[in-house]
Parts: structure tokens; sequence; C-alpha cells
């Protein structure tokens, strides 16, 4: 039976690039029919593929440090290089996202890339599991046994069930006697309570700037109501920190003196609302102060600081989370403590690595997760190669 050099588990970003730098007698096997097709929705299908500025500070984990190592390995500037190389044109956009104007260029590429490094391709692979004999791994699938010398994980996580996300990752880790963080959807909205869903359900669509919080944490960004709860870049990022179940405080005049707004308001004969639509949607500030729809200037001092905390520290209490079907990526994983932070080997299981998303390493929005499985999976593949 024919032993590889390395077989590398999901043809998606990371296993993809690992192909790139491990050189020829590789395999890489997949559940799907074809490759990357997370990498074609991403961005819109535009591929929002990395980051101007891209450091430990953009992503969450219970080992924060973990990543500096790799992405010291393979900058922004790396993956631009390779875009030059295979003339793919490509653009800045607002906070330094950088966007490829079609995914399946970068698809394209990075197929190339990994077959001219000589990787092969297996694809609607039904693969069970991973087990090791000695210094030989054999990946367990429905049609045959695949064995190789070294094996990398980089399947992925739970998000994006349409496009063949598993927990195979995880459970591979846990066969090893791995330790996995325990996986939850982020990057998602935020599910309003029943009475929440009655009072804001009809603002559906309404989009303005606003600051999340959560204890300490606070995201400033822009904040989508939508017919079932609250999505935009503010609500998905503060995703990355809870499954919900926690209370969450909205500040909707962030950059505003609510308290000046309100005492300007008061020389005049306007409503509460009425001032309050001045620097809100109207249909948002109606509703949010609803109870409070009175002259500002006849106001107790208890009711305008009731009005101040609507607007400034909104409070809710959104429902736990366990869906992927909205998330962007899956938060948690394999625990990185298990890792090298330079090679993304297995500290217990020499010849075994995790790469990608499947990781407990997780990015904000902005090209920081596909980033992540550049440099995981290059940092994998590079040591990998050394070893060969």
């Amino acid at each position: 039976m024919q032993i590889y050099n390395a077989i590398i588990i999901g043809a998606g970003a990371a296993g993809l690039t690992a192909a790139r730098f491990c050189g020829a007698d590789t395999l890489v096997v997949d559940g799907n029919s074809g490759p990357g097709k997370k990498i074609l929705v991403t961005g819109g299908g535009n591929c929002n593929f990395s980051n101007a500025s891209v450091g430990a500070g953009d992503y969450v984990s219970q080992n924060p440090h973990f990543c500096k190592s790799a992405l010291a390995g393979f900058t922004p500037a790396d993956f631009l290089k390779l875009l030059t190389k295979h003339n793919i044109k490509w653009e800045e956009r607002e906070q330094g996202k950088y966007f490829a104007f079609n995914a399946k260029y970068i698809l394209d590429m990075l197929v190339a890339e990994a077959q001219a490094a000589g990787a092969q391709f297996l694809y609607n692979a039904k693969i069970y599991g991973v087990e090791k004999d000695g210094d030989i791994f054999t990946v367990k699938t429905a049609g045959k046994d695949l064995r190789a010398r070294v094996v990398i994980v980089a399947c992925g996580g739970l998000s994006g069930v349409k496009l063949g996300a598993s927990g195979l990752a995880y459970d591979i880790a846990k066969s090893f006697g791995l330790n996995v963080v325990e996986p939850y959807p982020a990057l998602t909205p935020f599910l309003w309570g029943a009475a929440e869903q009655e009072k804001f359900g009809a603002l559906s669509g309404v989009s303005l700037p606003a600051e999340i919080k959560l204890d300490r944490i606070k995201i400033k960004d822009d904040l989508l109501f939508t017919h079932y709860g609250i999505s935009g870049p503010a609500a998905l990022q503060m995703s990355l920190y809870t499954k919900g179940a926690e209370e969450l405080k909205i500040n909707f005049l962030p950059g505003i003196d609510a308290a000046a707004l309100l005492d300007q308001g008061r020389k005049t004969n306007k409503t509460f609302v009425k001032i309050a639509e001045s620097v809100l949607p109207a249909s948002l500030a109606k509703i949010l102060l609803s109870e409070t729809d009175v002259q500002a200037a006849n106001a107790t001092k208890e009711v305008c600081a009731a009005v101040i905390n609507k607007l400034t520290a909104f409070t809710f209490t959104p429902q736990l989370n366990a869906s992927y079907l909205k998330a962007e990526i899956t938060a948690g994983g394999v625990d990185t403590r298990e890792l090298s932070s330079s090679t993304m080997e297995c500290r217990k299981v020499p010849g075994l690595y995790f790469a990608g998303e499947c990781l407990d390493v997780s990015g904000r929005l902005g090209g920081y997760n596909l980033h992540w499985a550049w440099a995981s999976g290059a940092a994998a593949g590079k040591a990998i190669a050394q070893k060969f």
C-alpha cells in the first residue's frame, strides 16, 4: 500500500496553503466534490482575503499569544506577492480590508500552486477518522485506507453546513486525547428574546453606527436590525465573545453627548422622540422612546435620566445561540496549548498537525480568518517540507 509523505484532510484555505509548501508526494483529501467551497462565498464572492494590518489582537483565543509566530511567518505582503505572481487584481477597502474581484481567482491560484508543488487531490471522500501505528498514520475512508508519514487536519469547523462543514477535526483531536475548547457559532447575529422581538421586529432593515458592550468589551461599528434580532459588524464581532444569554448594552449614540443633546432640546418645544430623531432613524427613536414621548422641557430629571439610559445603555439579553446556519465561523476548537505555535504540530502526537478554523483561534471581521488559514497552513506546510 502506498505511503504518502503527507495527507492533508481538507481542501479549503488552510489545506490548500499547506499543500503548496509540503512538496511532492502529498495527498489532499476532501469530502466535497471540489476544493474551496467556503472560499468561493467569502466577501460576497469577492473574497476578503486579508487585511492591511494583521496582529494577535485581531483574534480571540484562550491562548492569545499562540497565533503570533504563524502570523509573523506569513504576512499580508506574502499573500500579495502571490497575487502579483498570478496577475490577480485586488483592492483595499474600508478598514484595511483586502478584496479580490472574484473569489474563484483566489481558489484557482491556490489549487494551481498546490498542483505545481506536486500535490494530488481526492474528492468525495467520506472520512471516518485517523489512526496511528508506529510512525505511520492511517486515514480511514469509505473507499480505502490511506497511509502517510504525517497528517494535517485542516477541515474547518461547524459553520457552513451546506458547504460540507462537520465536526471531523474535533473528533480526530479527541480520538488522540487532545483537548477541544467547546466550539460555538461566531460572527453571527444575536437573536431577540420574545419581548424584544415584539417591540423591535418591525425595524428590520434599519441600520446605524452603535457601540455594543459586554462587561469590559466594547465593539463600535455599524448595527443592523433584522426581523429576528440584531446583526451588522458590531453584533457579529461581539458574538466572538459570547454565545448569547448574557446581558448586552447598546449605545445608540456613540461619540454624541446625550446629556448635551437633551439639554439643547429642552430649550425647544420638542418631545424626546423628536430630539432623538435628529440623530437616530425616526422609526428607532419612536419605538425606543415610546414610553417617554413627552415634551422634554417639562420632564423631570428622572425622566431625562431614563431617556439617556435608553439611548446610551439599552440593555437586553439575547437568546442562547446554538445555530451555525448564519455563523460565518466556528469559535473555540482544538486547544492550541496542545500544539507547537511555530509548526502547528501536536506535542503529544508527533506527525499530527492542525491548521485553520478548527483551531481555537478566531478572527474578527475584515479578512482575518482567511489570513489565519493562510498563516497556519503555511506554518504546517513549511515544517513538513523540512522533514522530507
